[in-house]
């Protein structure tokens, strides 16, 4: 599925072949849930030190309409700049989610638009497979941990 990076060039999940991502959906306007998600994400990165340059940190939207590669650049280099963010056109969002079991189901208009979703993590090894899915409950030791148990069984 072709998506659009945050620098505004069109890339696949498949580009990161060879090494293993975390990939989370969620979307830029979110305002609890997407944001203490990804602050769970960049600590668990903190507490793998050198370990967590061996990993991709992954974002994809739910919301193409609003999270333009800009506004993207903006919130995932508020969390770590390594994190990759990716936006798209919708089609190609929700097919992405759809494989990867997110069903996300869009609420509300205009500025009070939003998105119900399973939020959770998933955990990519480094041939594209999924292997660990974490809840929304996952703490950032309980990540670090998922983490280091991909990263030793990762092709």
């Amino acid at each position: 599925v072709e998506l659009v990076h945050q620098s505004g060039r069109s890339m696949r999940l498949s580009d990161l072949a060879g090494q293993p991502y975390l990939l989370y959906f969620g979307y830029t306007s979110c305002a609890q849930r997407c944001a203490f998600s990804m602050d769970v994400i960049a600590n668990a990165k903190r507490q793998l030190g050198n370990a967590a340059n061996r990993m991709r940190w992954v974002f994809v939207t739910l919301d193409p309409e609003r999270d333009t590669p800009d506004r993207i650049t903006s919130y995932v280099g508020g969390y770590d700049l390594a994190f990759y963010g990716f936006t798209g056109p919708a089609g190609n969002l929700a097919a992405l989610a759809k494989a990867s079991g997110v069903e996300a189901k869009a609420t509300g208009s205009g500025a009070s638009a939003g998105f119900e979703w399973p939020n959770g993590y998933y955990l990519v090894d480094g041939a594209g497979r999924l292997r660990t899915t974490l809840n929304e409950g996952a703490t950032s030791p309980q990540i670090a941990a998922a983490v280091r148990q991909l990263q030793k069984e990762s092709p």
